[in-house]
C-alpha cells in the first residue's frame, strides 16, 4: 500500500491506519478525489414547542481535500417539513436561503463546519493518507489524525479487528453556544456501494448525545463535479 507512505506520522500511527484500510478495503483501497453520497436516516429537530425525531434524506457531495455541498430535506408525516442547502470550497461557507445563497461570516461557525467535515473525512480512511496530514498514535488502537494545513484533528477509534468503530473532535455547537465533543459512531458492519465499502449506519452525536443517525443508499465515486456547486452558483 505504497499510498501511505505519503502520510507524515510516527510508525506506529502509520499502521495503524494501514491495518484500518486493510480492514475495511483489503490491499487495494479505492483512489478518491470526489464522492457523491444520497443517505437516509432521521434527526433529532425542533418542531415548535418541542424536540423529536424527524426523517431525513440528503446528498453530501464531497472534493477533495476540503470543499462540500449538502442538501437535505427533513419531513414530517412524509410531507417535506424543512429543505436546506450549504456549500463550503475550502474558504467560504454559504448557505441557500430564500432560493439566494448567503455568506456565512462568523469565523466560529465556519471553523467548526471544517472541524465536522475533517472528522467525515477520516470515515472515508482513503484521504488520511495525503502529504498534509500528520499521524500521531494516540494508543494501541487510536489514531489522532491531524490537517496540518488547517491544524484540524479528529481521534479515530478502532476495534479489536482494526474497524473504525467512532471518530471525534472538539466543535463549536451553535445550539447549545459552546464547543462540544463531536463524535461519530460507526456500525461496524459495511455495505457496498458504488464500489466503495462504507459503515452500515453512523450515529453523530455533541457530547454523547445522539441527534442524527444516517444510513447510506448510493455512492458515487469520482464524479465529475463543477466548481459552482461549492459556491451555491448556477452552471
Amino acid at each position: 500500500m505504497s499510498a501511505l507512505l505519503l502520510a507524515r506520522g510516527d510508525s506506529l500511527a502509520k499502521e495503524l491506519l494501514r491495518a484500518a484500510i486493510e480492514a475495511r478495503y483489503g490491499v487495494r483501497p479505492p483512489l478518491l478525489d470526489a464522492l457523491q453520497l444520497e443517505v437516509k436516516g432521521r434527526m433529532f429537530a425542533r418542531l415548535g414547542p418541542v424536540s423529536r425525531w424527524l426523517p431525513f434524506s440528503a446528498t453530501l457531495t464531497l472534493k477533495l481535500p476540503l470543499s462540500f455541498h449538502y442538501d437535505y430535506t427533513l419531513r414530517l408525516s412524509g410531507m417535506p417539513l424543512r429543505h436546506s442547502v450549504q456549500a463550503y470550497d475550502g474558504m467560504v461557507l454559504r448557505r441557500e436561503e430564500s432560493g439566494e445563497p448567503v455568506v456565512i461570516t462568523e469565523q466560529q461557525v465556519i471553523h467548526s463546519v471544517q472541524q465536522r467535515l475533517w472528522a467525515a473525512l477520516a470515515v472515508l480512511l482513503v484521504p488520511l493518507t495525503e502529504t498534509h496530514v500528520t499521524l500521531h498514535a494516540a494508543g494501541e488502537h487510536l489514531i489522532e489524525a491531524t490537517n496540518s494545513d488547517t491544524d484540524d484533528s479528529a481521534l479515530i477509534v478502532l476495534d479489536d479487528e482494526y474497524r473504525v468503530e467512532s471518530i471525534q473532535s472538539n466543535a463549536y455547537n451553535a445550539q447549545a453556544g459552546e464547543t462540544q465533543v463531536f463524535k461519530l459512531e460507526l456500525d461496524p458492519a459495511y455495505v457496498e456501494l458504488g464500489g466503495l465499502l462504507l459503515p452500515r449506519s453512523m450515529t453523530c452525536l455533541w457530547d454523547d448525545e445522539p441527534f442524527m443517525e444516517i444510513e447510506p443508499v448510493e455512492a458515487t465515486i469520482n464524479p465529475a463535479l463543477d466548481d459552482a456547486l461549492f459556491v451555491l452558483a448556477e452552471d
